[in-house]
């Protein structure tokens, strides 16, 4: 257990992750089969951290669309939910695309994102310098 103590705390949206369950088809939001696809895949991943643990925690907890959804629901008053911080993976929006296309690739965090960025670079680079050589291109 102490060596989850340092791991980074990812905050998900379980029913987000549940778009795609029959039991759960109030949760959709109106998602489009495009997210809907894409969510297998996170939700695929996420499954995957979350055994493992090894890179980081999940707080699982609600969206704020999915708050909203719930509370109306159960006959709840809205009017006290405040906004949360934490994402809707299931909007079409530049933000919540971004996640879902970090997520299908088991990068939960910017940490991860950097360290992906910085190992993509890097074989880019050997690759360029295996094709100048191959080419007879002096750098």
């Amino acid at each position: 257990m102490s060596s989850n103590l340092n791991k980074p705390i990812v905050k998900i949206c379980s029913l987000c992750l549940q778009v795609n369950n029959p039991a759960w088809e109030n949760v959709s939001l109106n998602a489009s089969p495009k997210i809907k696809k894409e969510m297998e895949l996170v939700k695929e991943k996420v499954d995957q951290e979350r055994k493992t643990h090894e890179h980081v925690l999940f707080n699982d907890s609600y969206c704020f669309p999915h708050a909203i959804a719930m509370y109306n629901s159960n006959g709840m008053d809205t009017s006290t939910l405040r906004k949360n911080d934490i994402p809707c993976l299931i909007q079409d929006t530049p933000e919540a695309e971004n996640l879902r296309q970090n997520y299908m690739r088991g990068i939960f965090t910017q940490d991860m994102a950097t360290q992906a960025n910085q190992t993509t670079q890097q074989s880019n680079n050997q690759l360029t310098e295996r094709f100048k050589k191959l080419a007879g291109i002096k750098s």
